[in-house]
């Protein structure tokens, strides 16, 4: 059923698009939505921004285009879904040009109804050259390739997850800085809080890791907007051995990014004082996994705060 609803609400976006009607596009965007985009300023936040865009950009798109979105993947929760597409919007002119995107959406269900409250539009990035590739060169990334059978993994900045075993995630990256040093830094509260990056609209309310057996986790981020609501992660360790360089630890995701309980092992391998760091996450089903796979959004979110990691690991040095 909530598949279908946010369907349809992606369906009457592009009929609003199509018709230049740029109140329909945002009838169902929350007030605070944040949005990210691929042209100057890049991020937006707030309904009323994203509006003020659609409409200076609108004068410079031909009278008549069409929007599909291709290899469309849904991942609903009770009061959080998130989808992610392909868009190829056709103009209709004499060159008949088409332009292709990456499109991640994040709905929250509010009073009843979805609404978006995330959207980042992409495009795949070439480091040999430095520049974005556009859908359909050789060397892009063509998520349309992905099946639900078997999902491709998914690569961003230094970081890859790719789907491992029934239910679980791995995640990897290095970074070049010795083993002790980047347990340390991705265990401990205090160091964390340093390095890694707030959700826009949000202010950190919580912040504890606490690296032994038992110890808690509760990193929370509480709405600028809507004080009373708040997101973030609630969890133990399991296991932190520095020594070994393997830490275990469970952790439930609550508010935006409900998605059940899971475990994290999490193992640091060093070479040449350079860090190996391999994530495994084990979801309560396959769905959830796939589905977090499939959108990228997690992921889009862990590369920037690891990006500002290696700048904070570079400088204790």
């Amino acid at each position: 059923m909530a598949d279908t609803e946010i369907r349809a609400l992606i369906q009457s976006w592009r009929e609003a698009f199509a018709a230049k009607d740029v109140d329909g596009m945002l009838a169902n965007y929350a007030p605070d939505v944040v949005f990210f985009d691929l042209k100057p300023p890049f991020a937006l936040e707030g309904v009323e921004s994203v509006r003020n865009m659609w409409k200076a950009a609108m004068p410079h798109f031909p009278p008549k285009f069409t929007t599909t979105h291709d290899d469309l993947h849904i991942a609903v929760g009770a009061d959080v879904a998130f989808a992610s597409a392909i868009a190829h919007t056709k103009f209709e002119a004499d060159s008949h040009e088409t332009f292709s995107c990456r499109v991640t959406l994040g709905f929250r269900k509010i009073d009843g109804r979805w609404l978006v409250t995330h959207e980042h539009n992409s495009l795949p990035y070439n480091p040999e050259t430095g520049k974005a590739a556009k859908f359909g060169d050789g060397d892009a990334e063509n998520p349309a390739k992905r099946t639900k059978a078997d999902p491709s993994p998914y690569i961003v900045g230094n970081l890859k997850a790719e789907a491992c075993g029934d239910n679980e995630l791995r995640i990897t990256r290095a970074f070049d800085a010795p083993r002790d040093q980047v347990f340390d830094a991705t265990t401990n509260g205090e160091l964390m809080a340093r390095w890694m990056a707030i959700p826009p609209g949000y202010n950190v309310e919580a912040f504890v890791s606490d690296p032994r057996p038992g110890g808690e986790i509760h990193i929370m981020w509480a709405d600028k907007v809507d004080k009373t609501y708040a997101m973030g992660i609630r969890g133990a360790f399991v296991e932190a051995d520095r020594a070994a360089g393997r830490e275990v630890h469970t952790e439930a995701w609550v508010g935006d990014c409900s998605i059940g309980d899971s475990t994290v092992t999490t193992l640091y391998t060093e070479n040449d004082g350079r860090t190996d760091m391999e994530m495994i996450i084990r979801y309560g089903t396959k769905e959830v996994r796939d589905g977090i796979l499939k959108t990228g959004m997690m992921f889009q979110g862990m590369e920037p705060s690891y990006v500002k990691l290696d700048k904070f690991l570079a400088d204790q040095q």
